[in-house]
Order: structure tokens, then sequence, then C-alpha cells
């Protein structure tokens, strides 16, 4: 059964300019990153709930998960799967959840990966 692993195993990007974060580089501290263990492929597509606290309105936030050493986008702003998605999100399953507490993005994966929700700074 999936489960929630430690946050410290996966290398945060709130100090690395062109690296996601959830917000802007003047509020780092809102970057959420949920740790899937363990590995696992799934038969059936598994939903994910991103929670993106201190936004109202999560349709600018990209959805990046980690592959070896980096975040990379899985999917942009508007649900579409990007290169590094492939394989991983479910295309067109992307659903925005507005002014919740917080605010969420639901998608559904085929596999494990770590995952955040957040914009590219420079």
């Amino acid at each position: 059964m999936p489960s929630f692993g430690p946050i410290n195993e996966i290398p945060g990007a709130d100090d690395d300019p062109g690296q996601p974060v959830l917000g802007n580089k003047n509020n780092p501290s809102d970057s959420i990153i949920l740790n899937f263990q363990p590995p696992t492929v799934y038969n059936t597509p598994v939903k994910v709930i991103i929670p993106c606290p201190g936004h109202a309105d999560v349709n600018g936030l990209y959805v990046f998960l980690y592959k070896g050493a980096n975040w990379i986008p899985g999917c942009d702003n508007k649900g579409n799967v990007m290169t590094g998605g492939d394989g991983w999100m479910v295309p067109g399953s992307r659903v925005n959840h507005n002014n919740g507490d917080p605010s969420t993005i639901e998608i559904k994966v085929y596999h494990q990966a770590p995952v955040r929700a957040g914009s590219i700074w420079d």
C-alpha cells in the first residue's frame, strides 16, 4: 500500500534558481513535496491530490516530478503532459480545485514519483 516517505530524502528546490517552487522566489516556504513510497507501477492509474497552501487559484501552477537528481515538469498549468511526464501522468487527468483550504491540483499517475506543484522563477 502506498505511503508517504520522508521529505528530507528528496532534495528541495527552494534555493536553486531555475527549479520549481510553489509560489515565487520571494515566498518559497510554501513549497509542498509529496514523497510516495515504495516505488510502484499501478495496473490502474491512481489519483494524487497535491495541496497548494497559500494559493486560492492554482491555475498558473505546473506539476513537477522528481527524476533521479532533478525536478522536471510533468504537466503545464493547462494540464498538458510534458515530455518529462510521458508515461507517468495520465493525459487529460488534471483537475484544479480552487478556493479550497488549501486549494489542490488533482492528477492521475501510472507510477509513483515524488511530486510537487509550482512555477519556474528566474
